[in-house]
């Protein structure tokens, strides 16, 4: 089942980090969401690794990654491209953890960061339709770096 393997995923991130918030996000999911088509989307923290499967991906890839240097195979810095533009597949990747980058709305990535720490807005993805929600902060919460 969808539910038993996105969580054998978050408790192996669970036991690779010892994040308690990876099994709370399960939690969470398996309480409120409904069934969906299997593969249709992944959600990761921030990003995935351009031709590594999610299982065989370190977890700080997936909670830290914004770029990808395609010469090296590896996370890149600030003068590469954002790891979404190298992701090939057909499979729908929803991540966050990137307010700098923004929105992002492409046929296999969608990006949800809208800076709402920061004072901007809470963004809400509706699945399988794709629309977005936004929601203005109340607040900055933590200020800009």
């Amino acid at each position: 089942s969808t539910y038993l393997n996105i969580g054998s995923f978050f408790k192996q991130i669970h036991r690779k980090t010892k994040n308690r918030l990876a099994i709370s996000y399960f939690e969470e999911f398996i309480s409120e969401g409904e069934e969906t088509e299997p593969d249709s989307f992944l959600v990761v923290h921030a990003g995935l690794a351009p031709g590594i499967s999610p299982q065989d991906t370190d977890p700080q890839i997936l909670t830290n990654l914004r770029t990808w240097d395609p010469v090296d195979q590896r996370p890149g810095d600030e003068n590469h491209p954002a790891w979404y533009i190298f992701y090939q597949k057909s499979r729908t990747i929803i991540f966050g953890h990137w307010a700098a980058g923004g929105v992002v709305m492409r046929q296999n990535a969608i990006g949800l960061d809208s800076g709402c720490v920061y004072g901007g807005s809470l963004t809400a993805l509706s699945w399988p339709d794709r629309s977005l929600y936004q929601f203005p902060a109340q607040s900055i919460y933590h200020p800009p770096q």
